[in-house]
């Protein structure tokens, strides 16, 4: 009924048009104030970050490296006030997005789905397996976007894109870039490496890069008491590659190829090494460690076509490998060594019509083919194999179809009024040879299909061009994966979850009301939302134990809501001084079992962040040769517990996370246009402090010292 109404409203509003409108970002009369920023996740093409109707954000390439000090792709968003970073290990990172984390927020690279048919519940750590050294900028939508890019896309949807070819630009032979970033209190190095060249000029253009990236990750310091964190370093290394051909100004091909691998990550809070903190449990194991590696190669291809019809296309070809491998060592001595190898196939295309009486459409397809190999074995003490299971963490020998058709009009209804309305149709498949039967332990096959079609409805008007207001209603859709149906494996402290072959697809419904505002001297956005949660896959605790851990299994329990708001500005105080700053808070609840298939409630909603904020002043000279900045970060203390919360008693402590606050410093020199130097102290007051639902503490006070040389 609700895609019906979206449907219909889009198809009212196209045929009363009478006359010939534009999108938005033509017809708006430029911003007078400020320029603009581009952006392409919000609508798949370029257009205005300030004009989108969503709470949106970018981050650039230099912000990543001279300002945020990042090690990691989570760690790109630590300061983003929506945004909190859980992180179960050092190399775990998982962020959550309006109360969602893991399969229910979408990563991509290049428009090209990071997620895949294995990715778990709640937090993961599968964004850490994109070099974010290797990213030119960050785009992030708030909120469902399930019409654009499919499942997944519930929390947020964050497209990392890289590197391209400016075509008509002054043109240079060659480039080369170093840059090495040290920090102190885990001892941590990295060193990153570009060589870019760069050819052509009137006529065709050509450009070739190539990156490489090393990182040594010592064992953390923590703050306070808690001091060494053993167990929590690790190591990784990437190399990527692009090479981009444009035989006109109309036309570009580019070809990609990515290599991340990470050694040695351990799961610390389940080991013997973790550190308790405010009375959390301690682990049992006595190794609980990870490696991983992801591959990417990839051709896309855009032109732009002198038809009303298709105005510019683009299309992506790629191939993505995800190897886990997993060892375990108990407390007994018994030995568990299990993995996955997960081969995706994707293929999309998307085209746009030029702006025409019906608005400008854009419209396309896509697919994506998982192929996925389990593995776990079994040791006793002693070192002899004792069994070899019939599935790893997932199933084995399955795969994983999901495709999709979708279109999406943007209308301008008068010179200040624009409509955005789309549909998607969506189809999913699993297949699986080898699953253990949750009851029998015998192996058993499963084959399911599923469909859904999606809306997204929203309006903004626009008073003027330093001025947006918008509202929108957004559906959301997540198909069961091979995770959700066929997991056997650890999931949170102390739990080990079985497989539910029986699932049906989960529904979302946001709605959301935003302000953009933007002056001479400040900018400000605010955002409100409720999502509607209809049929969540949660997992409950079944009254059985597994080997010393609680059994959980899933079912489409999870009936509820999860609604909060969003507040981020800045104000230029002076030629050299600006005042930054933003809040944001969320709440939720969904219907579960509170202790085992006992009668089902509502309850908070599992590691939902609590409130969060950020606010620094930062003084630049007007050459912008040096700069230095003060910022306060803090959260406040969350003992909103769900029953899984209540159970996760080595990351969690009992009655809540503690809230917590830290003082940084940094500043930044650019000697000449070939070197720039940064640094910073971060936790100035070496607070002891824990990200909630975390299984390891931050670092304490931490020098942090970065170089950047270009030639």
């Amino acid at each position: 009924m609700r895609v019906l109404l979206i449907a219909c409203v889009v198809l009212s509003c196209a045929f009363i048009a009478e006359r010939q409108f534009s999108f938005a970002d033509e017809l708006l009369p430029a911003p007078v104030l400020q320029a603009d920023e581009i952006i392409i996740t919000a609508s798949r093409y370029e257009s205005s970050l300030f004009n989108a109707p969503y709470s949106a954000d970018s981050i650039t390439a230099d912000e990543l490296r001279n300002r945020l000090f990042v090690k990691s792709m989570p760690e790109a968003f630590n300061e983003e006030p929506s945004i909190a970073v859980q992180k179960t290990a050092a190399g775990m990172g998982s962020p959550y997005i309006r109360g969602f984390t893991g399969f229910r927020t979408l990563f991509m690279v290049d428009g090209i789905r990071l997620n895949n048919s294995v990715f778990r519940d709640g937090p993961n750590q599968y964004w850490n397996t994109v070099d974010p050294f290797s990213i030119n900028q960050l785009e992030i939508i708030k909120g469902p976007a399930s019409v654009l890019y499919g499942s997944d896309a519930i929390g947020g949807t964050v497209n990392a894109l890289t590197s391209y070819l400016k075509i008509g630009e002054e043109k240079h032979a060659s480039a080369y870039r170093i840059f090495d970033r040290y920090s102190s209190p885990d001892n941590s190095n990295i060193i990153r490496t570009d060589v870019e060249s760069i050819f052509g000029g009137s006529g065709p253009e050509m450009r070739v890069s190539l990156g490489a990236t090393q990182r040594n990750n010592g064992d953390i310091i923590a703050g306070g008491d808690t001091g060494l964190q053993d167990k929590t370093g690790y190591s990784d290394a990437g190399m990527d590659f692009k090479f981009e051909f444009a035989p006109s100004p109309n036309a570009r091909f580019a070809a990609a190829f990515q290599d991340v691998s990470q050694t040695n990550i351990w799961r610390t809070h389940r080991t013997i090494y973790s550190e308790s903190f405010h009375d959390t449990a301690v682990g049992t194991d006595k190794r609980h460690s990870f490696d991983q590696r992801r591959q990417l190669a990839y051709v896309q291809y855009e032109t732009a076509l002198n038809s009303k019809f298709i105005s510019r296309l683009k299309t992506s070809l790629s191939y993505q490998i995800q190897e886990e491998d997993q060892f375990v060592i108990k407390k007994d001595d018994k030995t568990e060594k299990s993995g996955f190898d997960v081969n995706t196939l994707g293929l999309w295309f998307q085209a746009e019509t030029i702006p025409f009486k019906f608005g400008r459409i854009i419209y396309g397809a896509e697919y994506y083919l998982d192929n996925v190999d389990s593995y776990m074995k079994k040791y006793k003490a002693n070192g002899s194999l004792d069994k070899i299971e019939i599935q790893g963490p997932v199933a084995d020998n399955a795969s994983y179809v999901l495709s999709g058709i979708f279109l999406q009009d943007e209308l301008a209804l008068s010179e200040k009024v624009v409509l955005t309305a789309g549909l998607r149709f969506t189809s999913a498949s699993a297949d699986a040879d080898k699953v253990k039967d949750p009851v029998t332990g015998s192996q058993i096959e499963l084959s399911h299909k599923w469909s859904n079609t999606v809306g997204n409805l929203r309006i903004a008007y626009y008073p003027d061009a330093n001025y947006n207001l918008y509202a929108g209603l957004s559906q959301g859709f997540r198909a069961p994966n091979l995770s959700d149906l066929t997991r056997y494996d650890i999931a949170q402290s102390g739990q080990k979850e079985i497989p539910n072959t029986s699932l049906s697809p989960e529904k979302f419904l946001s709605y959301e009301a935003g302000f953009k505002a933007r002056g001479e001297k400040w900018n400000a956005a605010i955002s409100f939302f409720y999502t509607d949660i209809s049929d969540m896959i949660m997992r409950f605790p079944t009254g059985a134990m597994i080997g010393g851990s609680y059994e959980v299994q899933k079912s489409n329990i999870g009936n509820g809501f999860v609604y909060g708001a969003e507040l981020k500005a800045d104000y230029k105080l002076s030629g050299e001084w600006a005042l930054s700053g933003g809040v944001a808070n969320a709440r939720g609840e969904v219907s579960t079992y509170a202790a085992s298939m006992q009668e089902i409630s509502a309850q908070p909603m599992n590691k939902v962040q609590p409130l969060q904020g950020l606010i620094g002043v930062k003084w630049e000279q007007k050459e912008g040769k040096y700069w230095a900045e003060f910022s306060v970060r803090g959260a406040g203390r969350q003992d909103r517990l769900s029953p899984e919360d209540k159970l996760d008693i080595q990351r969690i402590p009992p009655g809540g996370t503690p809230g917590w606050m830290i003082l940084n410093v940094k500043a930044g020199l650019n000697i000449a246009e070939y070197c720039r130097l940064s640094a910073g102290i971060e936790n100035i007051g070496d607070e002891d402090y824990r990200i909630h639902g975390s299984g390891s503490n931050e670092p304490g006070r931490n020098l942090v010292l970065g170089v950047e040389l270009k030639f």
